[in-house]
């Protein structure tokens, strides 16, 4: 099976990763694998995500399928909001078995602030 095209903007990013994955990965190596490699930088803060007090930033654990562990999502909206909001829901790419769940997170975002 031929496998989809990526965006050529991106390949130099994916042959990154493929160079910092080994070829199979089993559930010993998943430990090491969510350590972050040297020079990355340290995946956002609660302090950082809530932008000077503009958003309110949980963390809760979600059953996950029977046998299978919980799930930790990051729940992050804005201060003082009672009604119904829009949502952005976004995964990391890693499955969890490379990086975090705050991996990713773009603070320059438009509307985002570094604290």
């Amino acid at each position: 099976m031929t496998p989809p095209p990526f965006d050529p903007e991106i390949a130099a990013h994916l042959a990154a990763i493929h160079a910092w994955l080994p070829p199979t990965i089993t559930p010993d190596m998943i430990p090491a694998g969510r350590q972050l490699p040297s020079g990355s930088p340290p995946p956002p803060t609660n302090e950082e995500l809530a932008g000077d007090g503009r958003f309110e930033v949980e963390e809760r654990a979600v059953p996950g399928p029977p046998g299978a562990p919980d799930v930790t999502v990051l729940i992050c909206r804005p201060t003082g909001a009672i009604e119904p909001r829009p949502v952005l829901y976004t995964i990391h790419g890693g499955g969890m078995v490379t990086g975090t769940h705050r991996l990713g997170i773009p603070l320059d975002a438009p509307g985002a602030q570094k604290a």
